[in-house]
């Protein structure tokens, strides 16, 4: 379990947030993921945490963890 508490993103960004993450677990899960749209899933949850200063920067570290698993 992850939690990044922000008061500086809206109720809306914080579902889409929990959809990519949501979205990124099942396109990464298979034998051979789609890491073209798995990429563009981390983009927009990457723009969508850096919106919250508060979580910026514990947030940076974690896509750019992720990203790296994916080859990008």
């Amino acid at each position: 379990m992850l939690v990044l508490n922000s008061r500086d993103l809206s109720d809306a960004d914080r579902e889409e947030a929990a959809g990519a993450v949501h979205d990124l677990a099942r396109i990464t899960a298979g034998p051979e993921p789609d890491t073209a749209t798995a990429r563009t899933r981390l983009q927009r949850l990457r723009d969508l945490l850096t919106a919250g200063a508060d979580i910026a920067q514990p947030s940076l570290a974690i896509v750019t963890s992720v990203a790296g698993m994916l080859g990008g």
